[in-house]
């Protein structure tokens, strides 16, 4: 292989990390156009692979074809779901991501194993995640020198860079595990092992600033994961220091009052700026002391040789361990407390971000969440073999919800795939998931590189358990390292491929132009979401003939999504075209009928042109229940007011552009 070719393939392990950092700071990839982005460069990658490496196929095996085939046909089966969603747009939005993670663990998984690479794409990782906390860090303690646009960072608790305060502590649990490794690493130079401790108190305040339980928790199985399957020498130097920075940390942080608020008073910036410099002086501290334990405590830890301990002794010790634990548990009560927690993880009380980072990290309250997968389990008890459609979650929701509360996921990757696909879907994503993480565990169990694997499991057992309570999988700064880093795990390596034969020009030519046709859905998703984000922002000013323009654009590039026919429906009546508003209004229905959204629009267009608006109203409320809007506007088209319906429409608010995955707007004040 051509250094050119090596030097190709270091390149292409630092991209989970640098992908990480561009899609976090683009609201975490949540929004269509940062996922199909990234999807089409993948693909392009691919492309490059498949045409210029020697043997482009080599490190793929078994185990990945396993994992890939899964994912391949779980992407598919999401695609399919539009023919029983009538929905295909949300299907398509759906399968774009979903090929944007096949794409990334075929890459990876072609790539070839060794534990240099996993290293390398580690330390990646361990870098992005870190620099993702030092600047959510500083914009939250330090506004006035790191201010942020009011408008997509609220501080209300610490989102940014991804927008969602769950998702950014997650990444800051993320590196925390990756730090705690590179920390404990005897293999790696002294000066890394100090930085890594460094960054620990750094991440830990990170987490505590997101005032996320879920992510907290997540961070605590990781480590105890990583403690266990990463046992280590250097853990025996490395965690006190770690233990020790970390509670430093959640004492400077605990100290911080009134940052959370959007105008911070005099007394809050201070604070800020004082916490600041204690964090940074305690990331010192505890660097300083790493770097001095690095030098004869590590040594001595290196030498240190335990007792072998017999399979008998191991069983022994085992079941003492258990019984223990079993004792200790029924004599503190333990049945009875987790009754008791479970009763308020179902019922408890709403728990706000206006509550004290100390008292929420304390609540178990679900905040909803028990209604939420009860709500997306209706759709596998309803239809238990194919679901109810991708992306259809939040139509069910504001259906059968019982509060006003609005919610478009059903904050559990399982609970939703298993209503929006069925068992079949569900049963495809778990055998993909459950064989990358085999792969890792098997990385652990064999071979000389197991600590590094064992940051990777551990890493993705947080992800796992995180992705359960939260909609990690909806956001491709938290999910796309996972499938490369599985893609790794599970290739060949380099051994098995020397052996390898000489791919054909044909097998080239196949590989290329099926990355180009898969290409072809991202870009028309791409194109089809800015022009109708241009259409959006041309409405919002005024002006319908960009309006109308940008909106034909975007049904040109995909002509399933509602959204535009909506925006033209709303400019054609006021433009007068009755006849061509009723028909873009019905367009926008039959493209997305379970949303209220598109029949609240056509109640409005109706109304606005002299038609009779109440059936479509009626659906809208039928659809969306607890929705205020909905609900006022049946009550505002009565056969009493029959001869204002054409004045009423046009004062009524618009909701725009509806609940794809397009960014959202206020609703709008202007009528047709």
């Amino acid at each position: 292989m051509s250094s050119l070719h090596r030097l190709a393939q270091r390149a292409l392990l630092f991209a989970p990390g640098t992908a990480l950092i561009l899609l976090a700071l683009h609201n975490g990839g949540f929004f269509p156009i940062a996922t199909a982005v990234t999807a089409i460069a993948t693909l392009a990658i691919l492309l490059l692979w498949a045409t210029l490496m020697p043997h482009p196929g080599a490190g793929f095996s078994r185990g990945a074809a396993i994992a890939a085939g899964a994912l391949a046909a779980f992407a598919a089966w999401t695609l399919a779901s539009s023919q029983w969603s009538d929905a295909p747009a949300r299907a398509i939005l759906e399968y774009d991501r979903v090929l944007l993670y096949l794409g990334a663990f075929v890459l990876f998984a072609l790539l070839g194993r060794t534990g240099a690479r996993a290293r390398l794409m580690v330390g990646g990782l361990a870098v992005a995640t870190t620099l993702v906390c030092v600047g959510a860090l500083g914009v939250w303690l330090l506004p006035e020198t790191f201010p942020t646009d009011p408008a997509s960072f609220e501080r209300y608790r610490l989102s940014w860079p991804t927008s969602y305060w769950n998702a950014t502590g997650l990444l800051a649990g993320l590196a925390t595990v990756f730090a705690l490794h590179f920390s404990s690493s005897l293999d790696e130079p002294r000066w890394v092992r100090a930085a890594a401790a460094a960054v620990i108190p750094l991440t830990v305040a990170t987490l505590w600033f997101t005032v996320s339980r879920g992510a907290a928790g997540a961070t605590v199985i990781a480590v105890c994961v990583y403690l266990v399957a990463g046992a280590r020498r250097g853990l025996l130097t490395a965690m006190p220091v770690a233990a020790m920075g970390a509670a430093a940390a959640l004492v400077v942080a605990r100290g911080v009052e009134g940052i959370s608020t959007a105008d911070p008073s005099a007394q809050a910036l201070d604070d800020g700026r004082r916490a600041a410099i204690l964090l940074a002086l305690v990331g010192l501290l505890a660097g300083g002391a790493r770097f001095v334990l690095a030098g004869a405590a590590d040594r001595a830890a290196a030498a240190m040789r335990l007792p072998a301990i017999g399979p008998r002794a191991a069983r022994v010790a085992a079941g003492a361990a258990v019984l223990v634990l079993v004792v200790g548990f029924l004599a503190a009560g333990g049945p009875g407390r987790v009754s008791n927690a479970y009763d308020e993880f179902v019922s408890g009380d709403y728990v706000g971000g206006d509550v004290a980072p100390a008292d929420r990290f304390t609540t178990l309250s679900g905040n909803d969440r028990a209604d939420q997968w009860k709500i997306a389990l209706h759709g596998l008890r309803d239809h238990p073999l194919q679901g109810t459609g991708a992306g259809t979650y939040v139509l069910a929701w504001q259906h059968d919800r019982a509060s006003e509360f609005e919610v478009i996921d059903a904050h559990s990757l399982y609970a939703e795939q298993a209503g929006e696909l069925g068992a079949v879907g569900v049963a495809l994503l778990l055998l993909a998931l459950g064989t990358i993480v085999l792969g890792l565990g098997l990385r652990v169990v064999r071979g000389p590189d197991r600590a590094v694997w064992a940051a990777m499991l551990a890493a993705a057992v947080a992800w796992l358990v995180h992705a359960g309570i939260d909609w990690d999988w909806e956001m491709p700064a938290l999910t796309l390292w996972l499938f490369a880093a599985g893609g790794l795990a599970l290739s060949s390596p380099p051994e098995a491929q020397r052996t390898a034969r000489r791919t054909r020009p044909l097998a080239r030519i196949v590989a290329g132009l099926g990355c180009i046709l898969l290409a072809l859905t991202p870009l028309a998703v791409l194109r089809s979401q800015k022009h109708l984000l241009d259409s959006l922002d041309a409405f919002r000013s005024g002006d319908c003939a960009g309006t109308i323009t940008s909106a034909l654009a975007s049904n040109q590039a995909l002509s399933s999504r509602p959204e535009p026919f909506e925006l033209l429906s709303y400019c054609d009546a006021r433009s007068g075209q009755t006849d061509l508003a009723l028909r873009a209004a019905d367009a926008a229905v039959r493209r997305d009928p379970g949303n209220w959204e598109f029949h609240y629009a056509q109640a409005i267009v109706r109304g606005s042109t002299g038609r009779d608006p109440r059936s479509a109203a009626q659906a809208a409320l039928r659809r969306s229940p607890r929705n205020v809007e909905a609900r006022k506007l049946v009550r505002r088209f009565t056969p009493a007011n029959r001869a204002r319906w054409r004045e009423l429409a046009r004062s009524t608010p618009l909701n725009v552009p509806g609940t794809g995955r397009a960014q959202r707007s206020q609703p709008q004040t202007k009528s047709p």
